[in-house]
């Protein structure tokens, strides 16, 4: 019990320290109606999240058809990939998830957004320390959370009203952060290629949902609530191509599908 209430006082001090953080930031979050460069807006905003994502898309297509013979592969490269960086795998996790805390926050569902952050800070605590060490049950946990995580988003992808759109907006990050996460606990799990890809896949189906497939026509289900914020006369693809959080389901979808590929 002792452990519990110590945890918890942890997490509330940690919940403050994100918040404080984002004091005088506000332009940062000021989503959307965003800069004309959408990615520098998207690194200004998301960027440790970002990279989390390009580091596990890219280590996964890069050893996807090694994950037989050597199911730790795809943990060992995600570590090398972000050694490079000057990275470690809790440091990116817990850097992601300080930064989606305020931006899930502006879709003013609390409960959500505070469960999302502790899940994935709980994550980047049970995987700090070395594999063998990590605690499986709680790694279980984790891929549970996750699927719970990802089924509870699925509402807001779906949802037709303005205000599920808007709220499908300020989550979006999370869902590809999330998904990271996932393949992160996956492959500390030494789970098949198979399974992954089958993520992937659920994550490609969704990111196409919001942002679209790519044809001329299919700007996906957040472009006409994106449209109708961002101040102007421009068209609504190019409304779209300037938004910050747009450009950022963009670049995780393509990455996703380069990893399938």
């Amino acid at each position: 019990m002792a452990n519990i209430s110590m945890f918890r006082v942890c997490l509330l001090m940690s919940v403050l320290t994100a918040c404080a953080d984002t004091d005088g930031g506000e332009s940062e979050l000021a989503l959307p109606g965003s800069p004309a460069n959408a990615e520098a807006a998207a690194e200004g905003v998301l960027l440790a999240s970002m990279t989390l994502n390009s580091v596990v898309n890219s280590a996964f297509g890069r050893v996807k058809a090694d994950l037989e013979a050597d199911p730790l592969a795809l943990y060992g490269e995600i570590d090398r990939a972000l050694q490079e960086q000057g990275r470690t795998r809790v440091e990116i996790i817990e850097a992601a998830a300080r930064e989606l805390l305020p931006l899930a926050q502006q879709a003013e569902e609390e409960r959500l957004a505070l469960d999302i952050y502790a899940s994935v800070m709980r994550l980047a605590e049970v995987i700090s320390s070395p594999r063998e060490g990590i605690s499986w049950q709680r790694l279980g946990n984790y891929l549970d959370d996750a699927t719970l995580i990802h089924s509870r988003l699925d509402v807001k992808f779906y949802a037709e009203s303005p205000e599920r759109r808007r709220s499908a907006y300020y989550f979006a990050p999370a869902y590809n952060v999330v998904t990271s996460t996932q393949i992160v606990a996956m492959a500390a799990d030494t789970f098949e290629r198979s399974t992954i890809e089958l993520v992937y896949k659920d994550a490609i189906e969704f990111n196409e949902r919001l942002v679209g497939s790519g044809e001329a026509d299919d700007l996906g289900y957040l472009s006409d609530w994106v449209a109708s914020q961002t101040p102007g006369s421009a068209s609504m693809r190019e409304k779209n191509d300037k938004d910050p959080i747009v450009y950022s389901v963009r670049r995780a979808l393509a990455e996703q599908q380069r990893a399938l590929d």
